[in-house]
């Protein structure tokens, strides 16, 4: 982070910062009798957002870290509010802009949340939600176990990547990432697949390239 501290996720043991300069090691960690401690030990995904909090996703819930305070906050499903998260166990977090957030979810689709107020709305249910990024145009992407599927803001809802656009359907979305030139890269059981910055070309890297006997997880710039 900006003071040179490193930031762990671990799976059973929580949250640890370690700060190289000093050598102290601070850990947040599940307390059943403190209801302000971590949802859940078992964190998969560290995100820091625009105000440096850092959002933490859990088999039991999403927590917001308050890095300066240390003060957490719960942001759950709640079977008696149809505007709380979908799921509580989540997948991928990604900020579209102040106070909204997108998280994924495992088989229960994605949420776009207003931080603000804790309420979500729900698309793609019954998905398992792999990744979610923002390309140059502002369009957010969402992969996942069944496809590519792309938001349109204007009817509030997603479509499927292929269908009216380049005529075939991208399927087992394990990651995806943006370059600097606003192609989409996928990483998928097939192979990966570039798409062009208009949407409308796609490239596959499969074992023609080299690329086979494998399943590609992630990607990095």
């Amino acid at each position: 982070d900006e003071q040179g501290s490193l930031w762990l996720s671990t799976s059973g043991g929580g949250i640890c910062r370690w700060n190289p300069a000093t050598g102290v090691l601070t850990r947040w960690r599940h307390d059943p009798q403190n209801k302000e401690s971590l949802c859940n030990d078992n964190v998969s995904i560290l995100y820091k957002d625009g105000r440096s909090n850092l959002w933490a996703a859990t088999l039991d819930g999403l927590d917001r870290l308050e890095p300066k305070t240390g003060r957490i906050t719960h942001y759950r499903n709640d079977q008696n509010d149809s505007n709380s998260l979908s799921s509580n166990k989540i997948t991928d977090i990604f900020e579209e802009g102040p106070d909204i957030l997108w998280v994924g979810t495992y088989y229960d689709g994605v949420n776009r949340m207003n931080v603000q107020t804790g309420k979500a709305s729900h698309y793609l249910p019954s998905t398992f939600v792999t990744g979610i990024c923002k390309d140059a145009r502002g369009t957010i992407w969402v992969g996942t176990s069944n496809g590519l599927y792309r938001f349109d803001k204007g009817s509030a809802s997603f479509s499927l990547f292929g269908e009216g656009n380049t005529g075939f359907r991208i399927n087992n979305v394990f990651s995806m990432i943006l370059d600097d030139h606003d192609d989409l890269w996928i990483a998928s059981l097939a192979g990966i697949y570039r798409i062009s910055p208009a949407r409308d070309q796609v490239v596959i890297y499969d074992k023609k390239n080299g690329v086979e006997g494998f399943s590609i997880k992630g990607a990095w710039k």
